[in-house]
Order: C-alpha cells, then sequence, then structure tokens
C-alpha cells in the first residue's frame, strides 16, 4: 500500500510542475501566474522526495500523504482549466488566478508547516528514543555493577594451593646455586 502511495504522490507532483512548465511555455497570460508556482515547485522539489522517503521510515499516516495528493491533482486541473479560458472571459480569468495565487500559497504554507512540524515530531521522537535508551543503559549498568559485587572473589587473583607439585626440587635448586658462589648473599627463603 505505501508504494502505491509513493508512485501516487510522485506522480501527481511530477504532473504538477510538468503542466506548469508547459503552460508557462505555451502562453503569455498564464505565464505572470505560474511562474511563482513554478519557483515554488523547483524549489520544494530536492525537499519533497526526501520527507516523503522519510515518512515512510518515520511511519506517518497515510492520510497526510492522500491529502496532499488530492491538492495536487486539484493544482493540476486548475492550471488546466485556466488555460482553456478564452481571452474575452474575463471574470473566469479574475476568479482562476486568484485560485493560482492561493495554489502557490497553499503550496509555501503546506511545506512550511510540514517542515516544521515534521521537524518538531523528529524531534521529539529523537529526545524520547534517547531518553529510553539512557534508562535502558541505567539499567544495564546497574545489573552489571550488582552482578559484580555479588560475585567479588571472581576478579581477585586466586591464592597459591598450599602445595605446589615440583616445587621443592626447584627451591633446592636454587639454594645450591646461591651457596655454591664465593660472594655472601643474604637469601630469606620461607617455606610453605
Amino acid at each position: 500500500m505505501a508504494v502505491v502511495i509513493e508512485t501516487a504522490l510522485k506522480l501527481a507532483f511530477g504532473e504538477l510542475l510538468s503542466v506548469v512548465v508547459a503552460q508557462t511555455m505555451q502562453s503569455d497570460k498564464i505565464k505572470t501566474l505560474l511562474k511563482p508556482v513554478k519557483t515554488t515547485l523547483k524549489s520544494i522539489e530536492p525537499i519533497f522526495y526526501e520527507i516523503w522517503r522519510l515518512r515512510k521510515v518515520l511511519d506517518r499516516p497515510e492520510e497526510e500523504t492522500t491529502m496532499f495528493i488530492s491538492h495536487l491533482e486539484e493544482g493540476k486541473e486548475l492550471i488546466v482549466k485556466y488555460s482553456r479560458i478564452k481571452f474575452w472571459n474575463i471574470y473566469q480569468e479574475f476568479v482562476y488566478s486568484h485560485k493560482l495565487i492561493r495554489l502557490n500559497n497553499d503550496l509555501s504554507w503546506f511545506f512550511q508547516i510540514e517542515l516544521q512540524g515534521n521537524s518538531l515530531s523528529t524531534s521529539i521522537r529523537s529526545l524520547i528514543g534517547i531518553y529510553d535508551l539512557s534508562d535502558k543503559m541505567d539499567q544495564l549498568l546497574s545489573a552489571i555493577t550488582t552482578h559484580a559485587r555479588a560475585n567479588d572473589r571472581s576478579c581477585k587473583v586466586p591464592r597459591l594451593p598450599e602445595h605446589v607439585v615440583g616445587f621443592k626440587l626447584h627451591l633446592k635448586e636454587l639454594k645450591r646455586r646461591l651457596l655454591n658462589y664465593d660472594t655472601e648473599v643474604l637469601v630469606v627463603l620461607l617455606e610453605i
């Protein structure tokens, strides 16, 4: 379902942009009204795809996306209808020119509000995730320190056993070597 909505969104945005570009090339009467719409669409296009890709990752509701798709399609229909108005029908030109101005303002407003809302939402989600991660790390650290205190002996060096096998032979050899030399050596030997 998400792939279908994403495809529909890209298609609606691309169609609106292509209609705006085509109409600005064809007609001089509509050029002045569509130039701000074209500028707005061109400026939000790089941000547009990045936002909708991130929306999919953040599991945002699909109602917002479908609402924006319908808004883009209405904008495309509005431009097509305006381009079909005859030059002598001044009233319809007036009405549709105001609708085109409102379309541009709506697109700008939507992206300004949408970007701020997404930024705030993402920041709050990030902070919540950081706090959750901090709590989990604190729990893990307390569990490790509690376990280490309970098993305090496991970190100490073990004592020597009472009887080391083969130690007496090495000790006698050491005594013999030290006493064979003609120099005086003070040796303290402790037997266990």
